[in-house]
């Protein structure tokens, strides 16, 4: 999952990116980055670096080096070329944003905050830099900030998934239940593989008492990502509010089998034991 959203925003980056007049070697390393082959893409990008014959090819290629490093999850790396990037052309925006989202996926949020900042700063209107600040502003708790830039991108008809599920989330955390449910539901519309979406969706049902509701996003989550404990417990809960022990007894199983330590799932195990 984490490879194919670094790839969706790449897609839309490279948009941004541009393909102005180039050598040879550029050329091939873009047809190797735009097929996905990505070490022969860092090969072809290593010597447009080193060769320095065009100037103008520089920053792009730091770019496209750097992406390459983010989506084989060598994120320091990534960070370095994005940089030098930046160095080369300190207006190139779609580095910026890429150093961004390179900063959020190390939970660096200060970092993302000021290179989306430096985006926008740029002139940037793209929807994934109105979408990550109205999230950062939200984690800082700075919920009229995230508000703004979160509506804006909803109203602005550009919005993805992410900025749904993220202003569901956070009109959850404000108590707006419907709201919250009605965002989250178009979340899921607009990419079915959002799982955060589906994930904040099932916590919204579950405080509406919907477990049934709850139990149907969870479901998907967990079948997606076994390895999401969270998900898991969750949906556990759902399971014993419908009366369905045995059923939460596995995924209770399953958070154990993950963090054999969780005192939640234990507790909970240990009730239903009595319970028999």
């Amino acid at each position: 999952m984490r490879a194919s959203r670094i790839l969706l925003t790449i897609a839309v980056l490279l948009c941004l990116a541009g393909s102005a007049h180039s050598g040879a070697d550029m050329d091939k390393a873009r047809m190797f980055f735009e097929s996905h082959q990505f070490d022969l893409a860092i090969e072809e990008l290593t010597g447009v670096i080193a060769e320095r014959e065009n100037l103008e090819d520089i920053p792009e290629a730091y770019y496209l080096r750097g992406l390459c490093y983010q989506v084989l999850n060598k994120m320091e790396w990534a960070l370095m070329d994005f940089m030098e990037a930046l160095d080369y052309d300190p207006h190139y925006i779609a580095a910026y944003i890429a150093l961004g989202q390179a900063f959020l996926e190390l939970d660096d949020i200060e970092g993302a905050k000021d290179s989306f900042l430096g985006a926008l700063g740029e002139g940037s209107d793209s929807p994934v830099v109105a979408s990550s600040l109205g999230y950062i502003y939200m984690v800082e708790g700075d919920f009229d900030s995230a508000r703004r830039y979160l509506e804006d991108v909803v109203t602005s008809g550009q919005a993805t998934s992410h900025a749904y599920a993220n202003l569901g989330y956070l009109d959850y955390l404000e108590g707006n239940m419907e709201r919250a449910e009605f965002n989250l539901k178009r979340a899921v519309e607009l990419d079915s593989e959002d799982l955060k979406g589906r994930f904040t969706l099932g916590l919204v049902y579950v405080a509406q008492n919907k477990y049934m509701e709850a139990a149907d996003q969870l479901q998907v989550v967990v079948n997606r990502d076994s390895a999401d404990w969270e998900a898991r417990l969750l949906l556990a809960r759902c399971y014993i509010q419908l009366g369905l022990n045995q059923a939460a007894e596995r995924q209770l199983s399953e958070v154990l089998t993950i963090q054999p330590d969780n005192a939640t799932a234990l507790k909970w195990l240990e009730e239903l034991d009595v319970e028999e």
